[in-house]
Protein backbone atom coordinates (compact mmCIF):
# COMPACT_ATOMS: atom_id res chain seq x y z
CA UNK A 1 0.00 0.00 0.00
CA UNK A 2 0.88 3.20 -0.84
CA UNK A 3 2.32 5.87 1.43
CA UNK A 4 -0.01 8.45 0.80
CA UNK A 5 -3.09 5.76 1.08
CA UNK A 6 -2.07 4.76 5.37
CA UNK A 7 -1.77 8.87 5.15
CA UNK A 8 -5.63 9.26 4.45
CA UNK A 9 -6.52 6.38 6.37
CA UNK A 10 -4.96 7.64 9.64
CA UNK A 11 -6.46 10.92 9.49
CA UNK A 12 -9.60 9.21 8.27
CA UNK A 13 -9.80 7.19 11.17
CA UNK A 14 -8.53 10.13 13.29
CA UNK A 15 -11.06 12.70 12.53
CA UNK A 16 -13.52 9.69 13.04
CA UNK A 17 -12.78 9.37 16.50
CA UNK A 18 -13.25 12.86 17.06
CA UNK A 19 -16.26 13.33 15.04
CA UNK A 20 -18.52 10.17 15.69
CA UNK A 21 -18.53 10.82 19.47
CA UNK A 22 -19.18 14.05 18.88
CA UNK A 23 -22.09 13.16 16.66
CA UNK A 24 -23.25 10.31 18.50
CA UNK A 25 -23.71 13.24 21.54
CA UNK A 26 -25.28 15.47 19.74
CA UNK A 27 -27.97 12.65 18.66
CA UNK A 28 -28.76 11.88 22.19
CA UNK A 29 -29.56 15.08 23.61
CA UNK A 30 -31.94 16.28 20.58
CA UNK A 31 -33.30 12.99 20.38
CA UNK A 32 -33.84 13.34 24.63
CA UNK A 33 -35.14 16.46 24.71
CA UNK A 34 -37.57 15.97 21.74
CA UNK A 35 -38.94 12.98 23.99
CA UNK A 36 -39.04 14.77 27.28
CA UNK A 37 -40.81 17.38 25.35
CA UNK A 38 -43.42 15.08 23.86
CA UNK A 39 -43.95 13.12 26.77
CA UNK A 40 -44.72 16.30 28.59
CA UNK A 41 -47.41 17.56 25.93
CA UNK A 42 -48.82 14.15 26.18
CA UNK A 43 -49.56 14.21 30.26
CA UNK A 44 -50.13 17.78 30.98
CA UNK A 45 -53.65 19.17 30.20
CA UNK A 46 -53.59 21.47 27.39
CA UNK A 47 -54.98 24.92 29.76
CA UNK A 48 -51.54 24.10 31.59
CA UNK A 49 -49.14 24.88 28.70
CA UNK A 50 -47.45 27.62 27.70
CA UNK A 51 -47.81 29.16 24.30
CA UNK A 52 -44.58 28.12 23.48
CA UNK A 53 -43.08 25.50 25.64
CA UNK A 54 -39.20 26.31 26.26
CA UNK A 55 -36.73 24.23 25.17
CA UNK A 56 -35.46 21.09 27.18
CA UNK A 57 -38.18 21.17 29.50
CA UNK A 58 -39.16 18.01 28.76
CA UNK A 59 -35.44 16.72 29.36
CA UNK A 60 -35.74 18.43 33.38
CA UNK A 61 -39.40 16.49 33.67
CA UNK A 62 -37.62 13.41 32.29
CA UNK A 63 -35.12 13.36 34.39
CA UNK A 64 -37.08 13.93 37.57
CA UNK A 65 -39.36 11.17 36.41
CA UNK A 66 -35.97 8.73 36.34
CA UNK A 67 -35.42 9.97 39.91
CA UNK A 68 -39.27 9.26 40.70
CA UNK A 69 -38.62 6.12 39.66
CA UNK A 70 -35.41 5.41 40.92
CA UNK A 71 -36.75 5.89 44.80
CA UNK A 72 -40.03 3.65 44.40
CA UNK A 73 -37.72 0.74 43.53
CA UNK A 74 -35.37 1.39 46.33
CA UNK A 75 -38.67 0.30 48.67
CA UNK A 76 -40.67 -2.93 49.33
CA UNK A 77 -43.47 -2.67 47.46
CA UNK A 78 -41.59 -0.73 44.78
CA UNK A 79 -39.24 -3.94 44.40
CA UNK A 80 -42.22 -5.91 44.60
CA UNK A 81 -43.93 -4.05 41.92
CA UNK A 82 -40.79 -4.28 39.62
CA UNK A 83 -40.43 -8.24 40.14
CA UNK A 84 -43.98 -8.52 39.32
CA UNK A 85 -43.35 -6.75 36.26
CA UNK A 86 -40.75 -9.14 35.11
CA UNK A 87 -42.44 -12.37 35.96
CA UNK A 88 -44.83 -10.95 32.93
CA UNK A 89 -42.24 -10.08 31.33
CA UNK A 90 -40.83 -13.48 31.22
CA UNK A 91 -44.17 -15.14 29.85
CA UNK A 92 -43.42 -12.74 26.15
CA UNK A 93 -40.81 -14.27 24.66
CA UNK A 94 -39.48 -11.58 22.10
CA UNK A 95 -39.76 -8.68 24.63
CA UNK A 96 -38.51 -10.84 27.54
CA UNK A 97 -35.06 -11.19 25.35
CA UNK A 98 -35.05 -7.65 24.55
CA UNK A 99 -35.58 -6.39 28.09
CA UNK A 100 -33.25 -8.78 29.83
CA UNK A 101 -30.57 -8.09 27.42
CA UNK A 102 -30.55 -4.38 27.65
CA UNK A 103 -30.49 -4.90 31.68
CA UNK A 104 -27.78 -6.97 31.61
CA UNK A 105 -25.64 -4.83 29.95
CA UNK A 106 -26.47 -1.88 32.01
CA UNK A 107 -25.81 -4.26 34.41
CA UNK A 108 -22.91 -4.81 33.59
CA UNK A 109 -21.42 -1.48 32.30
CA UNK A 110 -22.38 0.10 35.86
CA UNK A 111 -19.63 -2.71 37.19
CA UNK A 112 -17.50 -0.95 35.59
CA UNK A 113 -17.19 1.79 37.58
CA UNK A 114 -14.20 3.12 39.18
CA UNK A 115 -15.43 2.34 42.75
CA UNK A 116 -15.39 -1.25 41.41
CA UNK A 117 -12.08 -1.40 40.83
CA UNK A 118 -8.88 -0.51 43.03
CA UNK A 119 -6.37 0.49 40.48
CA UNK A 120 -5.06 -1.43 36.58
CA UNK A 121 -2.36 -3.51 36.18
CA UNK A 122 -0.43 -5.41 33.93
CA UNK A 123 -0.78 -9.28 33.97
CA UNK A 124 1.41 -11.83 32.67
CA UNK A 125 -1.20 -13.50 30.54
CA UNK A 126 -1.73 -16.04 28.36
CA UNK A 127 1.73 -16.88 28.66
CA UNK A 128 4.93 -15.90 29.70
CA UNK A 129 6.48 -12.69 28.05
CA UNK A 130 2.93 -11.79 26.93
CA UNK A 131 1.21 -9.50 29.21
CA UNK A 132 -2.81 -8.37 29.50
CA UNK A 133 -4.60 -5.64 30.92
CA UNK A 134 -5.97 -6.24 34.54
CA UNK A 135 -8.02 -4.18 36.92
CA UNK A 136 -7.66 -5.33 40.93
CA UNK A 137 -10.74 -5.98 42.49
CA UNK A 138 -9.25 -7.33 46.32
CA UNK A 139 -6.99 -9.12 48.19
CA UNK A 140 -6.77 -12.32 48.35
CA UNK A 141 -8.64 -14.06 51.09
CA UNK A 142 -10.14 -17.12 53.20
CA UNK A 143 -9.54 -20.57 51.61
CA UNK A 144 -7.67 -19.30 47.92
CA UNK A 145 -5.37 -17.09 50.67
CA UNK A 146 -4.74 -20.31 52.80
CA UNK A 147 -4.23 -22.70 49.95
CA UNK A 148 -1.21 -20.33 48.30
CA UNK A 149 2.04 -19.48 49.23
CA UNK A 150 2.06 -15.73 48.60
CA UNK A 151 -0.02 -12.78 48.91
CA UNK A 152 -2.51 -12.94 46.25
CA UNK A 153 -4.94 -10.34 44.45
CA UNK A 154 -8.67 -11.05 43.27
CA UNK A 155 -7.59 -9.36 39.35
CA UNK A 156 -10.65 -9.20 36.84
CA UNK A 157 -9.10 -9.83 33.47
CA UNK A 158 -11.71 -8.42 30.68
CA UNK A 159 -11.95 -8.96 27.05
CA UNK A 160 -11.99 -6.90 24.16
CA UNK A 161 -14.25 -5.14 22.91
CA UNK A 162 -16.42 -6.06 25.89
CA UNK A 163 -14.96 -5.63 28.91
CA UNK A 164 -18.06 -6.74 30.94
CA UNK A 165 -17.07 -10.46 30.04
CA UNK A 166 -13.56 -11.80 31.34
CA UNK A 167 -11.71 -13.75 33.95
CA UNK A 168 -10.91 -13.99 37.19
CA UNK A 169 -7.29 -14.26 38.51
CA UNK A 170 -5.52 -14.71 41.69
CA UNK A 171 -2.31 -13.61 41.22
CA UNK A 172 0.81 -13.27 43.67
CA UNK A 173 1.21 -10.01 44.21
CA UNK A 174 4.50 -9.49 42.99
CA UNK A 175 3.83 -10.90 39.62
CA UNK A 176 1.46 -8.09 39.04
CA UNK A 177 3.20 -4.72 36.93
CA UNK A 178 1.42 -1.80 38.68
CA UNK A 179 0.44 0.99 35.89
CA UNK A 180 -0.09 5.12 36.79
CA UNK A 181 -3.15 5.00 34.88
CA UNK A 182 -7.05 5.94 36.00
CA UNK A 183 -9.51 2.87 36.11
CA UNK A 184 -11.52 4.85 33.65
CA UNK A 185 -8.77 5.23 30.95
CA UNK A 186 -7.76 1.18 31.29
CA UNK A 187 -11.17 0.92 30.64
CA UNK A 188 -10.76 3.15 27.27
CA UNK A 189 -7.87 1.46 26.80
CA UNK A 190 -9.49 -2.39 26.84
CA UNK A 191 -12.61 -1.34 24.76
CA UNK A 192 -10.87 0.70 21.98
CA UNK A 193 -8.29 -2.53 21.44
CA UNK A 194 -5.23 -0.46 21.81
CA UNK A 195 -6.54 2.36 19.71
CA UNK A 196 -7.08 4.94 22.46
CA UNK A 197 -3.48 5.25 24.88
CA UNK A 198 -3.69 7.34 27.86
CA UNK A 199 -1.35 10.14 27.90
CA UNK A 200 1.43 9.48 29.89
CA UNK A 201 4.13 12.57 31.00
CA UNK A 202 7.07 9.84 31.42
CA UNK A 203 9.35 8.51 28.40
CA UNK A 204 8.97 4.83 27.24
CA UNK A 205 11.42 2.71 29.18
CA UNK A 206 13.36 0.77 27.08
CA UNK A 207 13.65 -2.64 27.25
CA UNK A 208 16.35 -3.16 30.25
CA UNK A 209 14.32 -0.73 32.56
CA UNK A 210 11.18 -2.86 32.53
CA UNK A 211 10.09 -4.65 35.02
CA UNK A 212 11.05 -7.97 35.65
CA UNK A 213 8.33 -9.94 34.32
CA UNK A 214 9.56 -13.33 36.04
CA UNK A 215 10.65 -11.48 39.87
CA UNK A 216 8.57 -13.49 42.73
CA UNK A 217 9.41 -17.34 40.89
CA UNK A 218 11.34 -19.68 42.06
CA UNK A 219 13.45 -22.52 40.32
Amino acid sequence: MKPWTLTLRRLFAAGLLVVLPLAVTWLVLVTLTGFGDRLLLGVLPQAWLPESLPSGLGVVTLLLGLLLVGGLVLTPPGRGLLGFLERLIRRIPLVQNIYFSVKQLLVSLSALSSEKYQRVVLVEYPRRGLHAIGFVTGVGSGEVQALTDARVLSVFLPTTPNPTSGFLLFVPEQDLIPLEMSVEDGIKLVISGGFVTPPWSKETPSAGCLPDSGRGRSG
